[in-house]
């Protein structure tokens, strides 16, 4: 037959039984408190792998900032270029097209023959348009062959 359990030997297994339940929650808490560091470390790096990412993202957006501004001057200066050349490519066109001036194709020719009669030491000059104004050498050069 089982011995009798008495209030004392119930005490002592209530208490013992209490302190692995005590244990075992320890255990627990501890486990619970390592599994928190860790997902704070893991956490940490995440955030510092976007902060990183994040400044990388930034130096680059500067530096294509800084290349737009550049190609946006460049784009300017182009076609700011452009429009110089349009115009003295058409006023050069109007002034070989108008009566009385000398055709691009005699003009060329004219020129040639003109500057195998000038010596070296005086260079041929080149008039440009007077944009359907006299000069005053040209009214000279008229007023000479009128007479």
């Amino acid at each position: 037959m089982p011995a009798p359990v008495t209030s004392a030997s119930r005490g002592a297994a209530v208490c013992c039984g209490a302190r692995k339940e005590v244990a075992s929650l320890k255990r627990f808490i501890a486990s619970l408190e390592g599994n928190l560091v860790a997902e704070q470390a893991k956490a940490a790096r995440a955030a510092s792998k976007h902060r990183k990412e994040v400044a990388a993202l930034t130096r680059e957006l500067a530096e294509c900032r800084e290349r737009e501004q550049k190609f946006r001057v460049q784009c300017r200066q182009l076609t700011s270029e452009l429009a110089y050349v349009k115009r003295r490519n058409s006023l050069a066109a109007n002034y070989h097209t108008r009566p009385g001036n000398v055709t691009s194709a005699s003009a060329s020719a004219s020129a040639s023959a003109r500057s195998r009669s000038r010596p070296a030491s005086r260079p041929a000059t080149v008039t440009p348009p007077s944009r359907g104004r006299v000069t005053p050498r040209e009214r000279g050069a008229r007023s000479s062959a009128r007479s």
